[in-house]
């Protein structure tokens, strides 16, 4: 998409245009954006759809002349909402990794940088909330409680196979 959001000027016949769409589609562009983004990233929804509007300020002539374009914007609606899950999820990664090299270059230094930066983030309760109910279980009882894969397996009646494979 374009950065430059100067760089986009619409005739007030586009804008009308625009507004009609955005207008008829605004309940299904939010059922789209809202369901693909999940309770996950339900916070990115409205940065998503300002995104989605810039698109169609863009994209306005093929949407002039598309068959279908409230498909058009379903769609695009969609990869948006994708795009700015994928970029969050990178962001994710990348700026604790950043922060923690920029903390020192000895290994130890940085692995410790790291793993604070990754702790303040609250990252851990981020990714276990990710995990099923029982594979949360399985976690607890086997790194917190400390018990063994085959205590486990029995606990919750299920094969050592199962407990392992929710591990790895």
């Amino acid at each position: 998409m374009n950065n430059d959001v100067d760089k986009v000027s619409l005739t007030k016949e586009d804008a009308l245009f625009i507004a009609k769409l955005i207008e008829e589609n605004k309940t299904h562009i939010k059922n789209v954006v809202y369901s693909t983004l999940g309770t996950t990233y339900h916070y990115l929804a409205n940065d998503t759809i300002s995104e989605l509007y810039l698109l169609l300020c863009e994209k306005v002539e093929i949407l002039k002349t598309h068959s279908a374009p409230d498909a058009w914007i379903l769609v695009a609606a969609k990869r948006t909402a994708l795009g700015m899950m994928a970029k969050h999820r990178k962001d994710l990664l990348t700026v604790p990794l950043v922060e923690a090299v920029n903390k020192g270059n000895d290994s130890d230094v940085c692995d410790t940088a790291l793993y604070e930066v990754w702790l303040e983030n609250n990252v851990p309760a981020r990714l276990i909330a990710r995990l099923t109910k029982r594979e949360q279980e399985v976690y607890h009882k086997i790194y917190i409680e400390g018990k063994k894969a085959t205590e486990v397996a029995k606990e919750l009646n299920v094969s050592a196979s199962t407990v392992h494979n929710i591990c790895i």
